[in-house]
């Protein structure tokens, strides 16, 4: 059970380092081309 918690806590924190560095930067991000990013809004 520990186990998932930390999996969506790593989930979170990578989604808003994500928004975070996506609103500073711009369009770099998609230089990661493995990793696809879809923000539900």
């Amino acid at each position: 059970m520990s186990r998932i918690v930390k999996l969506l806590v790593v989930l979170v924190v990578i989604a808003l380092l994500w928004k975070v560095v996506g609103g500073s930067s711009g369009g770099d991000i998609e230089d990661v081309g493995e990793v696809e990013y879809d923000p539900v809004e």
